[in-house]
C-alpha cells in the first residue's frame, strides 16, 4: 500500500514537471524514487533498517526541494518574496 502511494505521488511530480519543469520539482522526485525504491525493497522482505539512509533521502529531499521551491520562486504579477517585502508593511 506505501509502495502503490509512493508512486501515485511519483505521478504526480511527472505531470507537474511536464507543466513546469523545476529544479525543485525534481528533488522532491528523487526524494519520491528514494522512498519508493525503500518501499519496494521493505515489501520484498528486508528489514528497516538498511533502508534508513534511503527513507532519510525520501525525507531530505522532499522537505529540500518544498523549501527551495517555496523560497523566492516567482508567481506571475509579483515579484519574488512580495509576501515578505518589508515596503509592504508600515514602518512605525
Amino acid at each position: 500500500m506505501v509502495l502503490l502511494g509512493l508512486l501515485a505521488h511519483l505521478a504526480q511530480y511527472f505531470a507537474i514537471w511536464r507543466r513546469q519543469p523545476m529544479t525543485a520539482t525534481a528533488v522532491q522526485a528523487m526524494g519520491v524514487v528514494a522512498g519508493a525504491a525503500a518501499a519496494a525493497v521493505w515489501t520484498a522482505g528486508v528489514a528497516a533498517a538498511p533502508l534508513v539512509p534511503l527513507l532519510a533521502a525520501f525525507l531530505v529531499l522532499t522537505i529540500a526541494g518544498s523549501a527551495s521551491n517555496s523560497r523566492g520562486s516567482p508567481r506571475p504579477g509579483f515579484p519574488p518574496n512580495a509576501c515578505c517585502s518589508s515596503s509592504r508593511w508600515p514602518s512605525h
